[in-house]
């Protein structure tokens, strides 16, 4: 619960006040966990990665809660995965790896 409350939910930067939303991504949260309750008490969404299609969740929170809009927020559900596949498949990861070993090799 301390990272559901952890954050207020607007902070003044400057002369601008920002509104924030807190977003917590889990693996599990068990059977008899009142968490999410708690969350939703306080403004906090808890997202959990055993779900179908968690990014999918995330995206839709974001849009709600932040007004972000991506392409999986109203992406049907059966062309999620195959989505998923393709953008991780894209995604740099080999040289996000070489130069995250570079940079501890050179610290």
């Amino acid at each position: 619960m301390d990272k559901v409350t952890r954050f207020e939910r607007e902070i003044e930067l400057g002369r601008q006040r920002w509104y924030l939303a807190t977003f917590v991504i889990v693996d599990r949260i068990g059977e008899r966990s009142r968490m999410e309750q708690l969350a939703r008490r306080v403004g906090g969404t808890i997202i959990q990665m055993s779900m179908s299609y968690w990014p999918q969740l995330l995206a839709q929170e974001l849009e709600s809660q932040v007004g972000y809009h991506h392409e999986l927020t109203t992406m049907p559900a059966s062309q999620v995965e195959d989505y998923l596949r393709e953008k991780l498949a894209a995604a740099p990861i080999e040289g996000f790896l070489e130069t995250t070993m570079l940079k501890r090799r050179k610290g």
